[in-house]
């Protein structure tokens, strides 16, 4: 979990959380040698895990206006905000829906992964064949595409914005299926039917890879199967304290010690 960013965390128990913690207190803070770095925030990351969250608004959206989750995956993450209801904390479902950035984010990813890997691209057919597509996309980028493309970002930026004017975090699954195998691929299908997004089961965590806003992901429960299911929590722009607190109550609530399935 980094700020400004959407890398996931998540972990059976509150020292991984703990260990976010002092990851960020290690790295934040300004850099004379990156021009992008961010002031302090003036407190320890790890010491305010000690200190009760207060007592937040969450919104929750199942879909985002075009995602589809399946079915035993959205009933562990709403037993999963139960949770954090019977915490203190109110949960409501929205229908605050963002545009689908997919293509955007492909192609201002890719576009910045050319200009560091361009030296180094030698033979491409060894890069992984799901990359590929991707880097054409970025070949076609041109400066009236970065315009279109940071202009579809900053319209994200605002809609979300408008969110969490009112509400202190939004809640939505991970991923739209349970755990898939580590070599892929990315499912394309949500119990038998196509994903309408490119995004495939990822749909519900670019977004905000693009935006900047930070996130994490707890673990929700497990689907009839014993395979992991996610929740995703994401916050306002620089407010990852709120994330790690939440996580860390919400891990000490539900921990997780006796339920790792036997491999």
């Amino acid at each position: 979990m980094l700020r400004g960013s959407a890398t996931i965390v998540s972990g059976p128990l509150t020292r991984c959380v703990r260990d976010a913690a002092l990851w960020l207190d290690v790295t934040a803070g300004p850099h004379p040698a990156d021009p992008f770095s961010l002031p302090h925030p003036g407190y320890s990351y790890r010491e305010i895990l000690d200190r009760p969250p207060p007592r937040l608004h969450i919104a929750y959206n199942p879909t985002l206006g075009y995602a589809r989750p399946e079915t035993q995956v959205r009933r562990e993450v709403e037993a999963a905000l139960r949770a954090l209801e019977g915490l203190g904390h109110r949960v409501e479902e929205v229908t605050h829906n963002i545009p689908d950035v997919v293509i955007d984010w492909v192609r201002l990813m890719t576009f910045e992964d050319l200009g560091v890997l361009a030296p180094y691209l030698q033979d491409e057919s060894l890069l992984d064949p799901g990359f590929l597509p991707g880097l054409e996309l970025g070949r076609q980028v041109m400066a009236a595409g970065m315009g279109q493309i940071q202009r579809t970002r900053m319209q994200l930026i605002r809609d979300l914005e408008q969110l969490f004017a009112r509400f202190d975090l939004l809640a939505t699954p991970t991923v739209s299926t349970v755990a898939f195998p580590a070599e892929g691929p990315l499912p394309m299908e949500v119990e038998g039917q196509p994903v309408e997004t490119p995004g495939g089961c990822i749909a519900f965590t670019y977004p905000f890879n693009f935006s900047g806003n930070p996130a994490v992901s707890l673990r929700a429960g497990l689907n009839d199967e014993r395979l992991p299911v996610g929740l995703q929590l994401v916050a306002s722009r620089l407010r990852e304290d709120l994330l790690l607190q939440i996580a860390y109550e919400y891990e000490q609530a539900r921990p997780w010690r006796h339920e790792w399935p036997q491999l």
